[in-house]
């Protein structure tokens, strides 16, 4: 055996993204301008999507892993799968760890002990997504965002917008994805008045913005050599990505 007979050509695949935003921005309807979706609308967020398919709302875990087992093992037209969101998918994952071990919480466990059996799940639900891949599906994981007090100790303490998850969690979604995308609405900053009557003030023009690479008000990524911001429209978001 030789090089020749063992290196190979990687296959173009289907995109790993995640998207989170501020409240209100759309990022469901930007997953539903993808090929052909279908939701696990875990949080019963699509009432105003007009013609967009979904699983009925998993009351449980075990209700959610049936359903990517039904998209993984049968036969489908689907494209993209869509998991909106993962703060409720985290809520199921918790209650399903909380029946296990018959605790009241997730922090019932002590030292931290139930976030780490929720990890089980949460690699399972990856595990699936990564076999819809391999049947050419693309995977669009939903996220609410949050602002966290950043101690750097190398400059003065900061805010950013990260997850709205549990650190465990977080760092494992951010680290499988391809992409993540941050979106918020584009703001201006001007100063008005001089000295100490200078006032900064945000003026905010409803333009909707995706962030594709990393800084240090927020979390983003981009393995496809994306623009650092793109302006996304209400209708048909992506298209303009792709």
């Amino acid at each position: 055996m030789n090089l020749s007979e063992i290196i190979q050509k990687q296959p173009k695949k289907p995109p790993r993204i995640l998207i989170y935003t501020i409240p209100g921005w759309g990022k469901s309807t930007l997953a539903a301008s993808m090929p052909k979706p279908v939701f696990l609308d875990i949080e019963d967020g699509l009432s105003g999507l007009k013609n967009a398919e979904s699983f009925p709302i998993p009351k449980s875990y075990d209700e959610f892993e049936k359903y990517l087992r039904m998209l993984i093992e049968e036969d489908h037209e689907y494209k993209t799968v869509v998991i909106d969101t993962l703060s409720s998918l985290e809520k199921l994952i918790f209650e399903k760890v909380c029946s296990n071990g018959n605790k009241p919480s997730i922090e019932s466990y002590g030292y931290g002990k139930g976030y780490v059996y929720a990890m089980a799940y949460w690699n399972k639900t990856i595990d699936g997504l990564n076999r819809l891949r391999q049947k050419g599906i693309a995977s669009v994981l939903l996220a609410h965002s949050e602002i966290k007090a950043v101690n750097d100790p190398i400059i003065d303490t900061y805010d950013k917008y990260i997850l709205s998850l549990h650190k465990h969690s977080s760092a494992l979604v951010t680290r499988w994805a391809d992409n993540v995308f941050f979106g918020t609405y584009k703001t201006i900053v001007t100063s008005q008045g001089e000295g100490f009557s200078k006032v900064s003030k945000g003026i905010g023009q409803g333009d909707r913005v995706i962030y594709t690479e990393e800084r240090p008000a927020f979390l983003a990524k981009s393995r496809m050599g994306l623009p650092f911001e793109i302006n996304i429209p209400k209708e048909n978001g992506w298209n303009v990505i792709k």
